[in-house]
């Protein structure tokens, strides 16, 4: 795994960097003139090389895709995950011994932090508006089954490599927040669905002047009711490959992924996903997607893990 394979390149090189008292950021710098903070990956090798670290081409590699930034390199993260502040606040006084109990010491007060998630998916929210990332791009790419739900490892890559910075404490409420239906996994398309609902503005064509600035309420994941009408559903959709989101954007021309009861339940009868069995309830399956603006099909489909 992409991660695990990091992690082993991280640790050799922070080793040898304090072996050596190594500090490549001159040499990195020498190459980005303009201080981007980013390079090419042939000068991200030759800024190592040049300070006598010798990486093999799959280590090298590694490297590139997880710090890949546009079609470039970012040194600047890759610095700052060398030389994390809390576990080496001074260098080179320290031993591989010092390293070790500090990263285990940091670790160990990372675990127990209460990270809030909704200050989380805010600072996730700005990130997003302001370098317009497509995050479920990244992560739609380990999902070959389209799912809807990726590992542990897999969702933290992804988020990786769209560049968006997170600590482990802050993966780790977030994987909470969005566990998948199987086994250290995430529901990475409701994750994605309430990074964009942060920053989308409800009616925006009555009103094109408005101010759209980042909202700082983010919805945080709280568990679905059951509904037996959501099961039946789910499983006519699994079996027929149906692509809901078309159907309900024909009546969200703006995308904001809400639409009226009447036409959610004509999605569903024209789909022949309702029927004279399950009509009479579905008035139970709109109460549950239902919010002031209309119903959240975005939710119901996220709820459907299709």
């Amino acid at each position: 795994l992409l991660m695990d394979a990091w992690d082993t390149v991280m640790n050799k090189l922070r080793q040898l960097v304090l072996e050596k008292s190594l500090d490549p950021k001159p040499t990195f710098q020498d190459f980005d003139p303009s201080r981007a903070g980013a390079v090419t990956a042939n000068q991200f090798r030759q800024a190592l090389s040049m300070n006598g670290i010798t990486l093999t081409d799959q280590e090298n590699a590694v490297l590139a895709v997880w710090y890949k930034q546009d079609e470039r390199v970012s040194y600047a993260s890759f610095l700052d995950d060398l030389f994390p502040s809390r576990v080496l606040p001074s260098l080179a006084p320290l031993t591989t011994h010092d390293l070790q109990q500090r990263r285990e010491s940091v670790h160990d007060a990372a675990s127990d932090e209460d990270e809030d998630v909704s200050s989380i998916m805010s600072s996730l929210c700005q990130q997003v508006q302001q370098h317009r990332i497509r995050v479920q791009e990244h992560l739609r790419d380990f999902d070959k089954l389209r799912t809807g739900v990726v590992s542990f490892s897999q969702f933290r890559s992804g988020l990786s490599m769209a560049n968006l910075k997170t600590t482990t404490s802050q993966q780790a409420a977030i994987e909470k927040a969005y566990a998948g239906g199987r086994e250290e996994s995430v529901d990475y398309r409701r994750f994605c669905s309430d990074l964009e609902e942060a920053f989308v503005v409800e009616n925006l064509h009555l009103d094109p002047l408005r101010d759209t600035s980042l909202k700082q309420a983010v919805h945080v994941p709280t568990p679905t009711a059951p509904c037996p009408l959501l099961d039946v559903i789910r499983e006519k959709v699994r079996v027929r490959r149906v692509h809901l989101a078309d159907d309900f954007q024909d009546f969200d021309k703006v995308r904001r992924g809400i639409v009226t009861a009447s036409q959610f339940r004509r999605v569903l009868t024209d789909l022949s996903l309702l029927d004279q069995s399950t009509n009479d309830i579905a008035g139970e399956l709109i109460s549950l997607y239902s919010e002031s603006a209309g119903i959240n099909y975005k939710r119901f489909i996220a709820d459907l893990a299709i």
